[in-house]
C-alpha cells in the first residue's frame, strides 16, 4: 500500500480545521496533526505543531514541527516545500565554545518515538523562502524511507513564535 501521498481531501479537510482551529483567540497555535497511516507492522508517523517564521532576512528563515512514530523505526531523509527553494535539517552543537549549525542529512525516527524539530535543537532551514505572511499556511512535505511522503499544514507565525489572533 503507497502511503506516501495525502490526498487532496484529507489536505483541504486538514486545512479547514486548521483554520478554524487558529479562531480560538490564543497566542499559540493548535496543533496541526497529519500523519501516514501504518501498514501492517510498519511506521505510523503523525506531524503537529508544525510552524514556519516570517523571516528576519530574506534568504532563510526557519521552521519547527513534532514527528510521532507509534509504530517500527523509521528515518526522515528530507522535507520540501513550495514555499522556499529548498529546505535543509539541521541541528544545533557546541564546537570549541562556539554553538554552530550543521546540516543533517537524515532523522532517525525511532519506533514508539518522538522527534522534534525545535528553536535551539534541530530545526529545518527554508533557503529563499517565498513571500510569507504571518497567520497564512504553507505546504511541508517530510520524506520517509517506510512511511513514503507526509504532508502538513505549516502556520506561518512571528519570530516569536507566537501567532496572531484572529476570528
Amino acid at each position: 500500500m503507497n502511503v506516501s501521498r495525502v490526498s487532496t481531501v484529507t489536505l483541504a479537510a486538514a486545512l479547514v480545521v486548521g483554520s478554524l482551529a487558529g479562531c480560538t483567540g490564543g497566542s499559540t497555535p493548535a496543533a496541526r496533526h497529519t500523519s501516514a497511516p501504518a501498514s501492517p507492522g510498519g511506521p505510523a508517523v503523525s506531524v503537529t505543531g508544525a510552524q514556519v517564521r516570517v523571516p528576519t532576512v530574506p534568504d532563510v528563515t526557519a521552521a519547527y514541527l513534532r514527528i510521532k512514530n507509534t509504530g517500527t523505526a523509521d528515518t526522515l531523509t528530507g522535507v520540501s516545500t513550495p514555499a522556499a527553494a529548498r529546505v535543509e535539517m539541521h541541528r544545533l552543537v557546541v564546537k570549541g565554545g562556539t554553538m554552530t549549525m550543521e546540516p543533517v542529512k537524515s532523522v532517525p525516527v525511532p519506533a514508539n518515538g518522538t522527534v522534534e524539530f525545535t528553536k535551539g535543537g534541530m530545526h529545518l532551514m527554508l533557503m529563499k523562502p517565498k513571500a510569507l505572511a504571518i497567520g497564512r499556511q504553507v505546504r511541508l512535505t517530510l520524506h520517509f524511507t517506510k512511511a513514503g511522503d507526509v504532508t502538513v499544514p505549516a502556520e506561518v507565525v512571528p519570530v516569536t513564535g507566537s501567532s496572531p489572533t484572529t476570528h
